[in-house]
């Protein structure tokens, strides 16, 4: 998904899908006990 916005960086496009990665690798933000606990559920747990 492509997101432009006049406002922010001039409008020039934005493209979370492939900026998402490199968010989610850097930008931990959650304690370890957050996913144990959902680990413990079962939940997101395949693959």
């Amino acid at each position: 998904m492509t997101v432009t916005d006049q406002r922010i960086d001039s409008g020039k496009p934005f493209d979370w899908g492939r900026t998402s990665k490199e968010y989610a690798r850097y930008r931990d933000i959650y304690p370890e006990e957050f996913y144990r606990k959902i680990a413990d559920r079962g939940l997101c747990v395949k693959g």
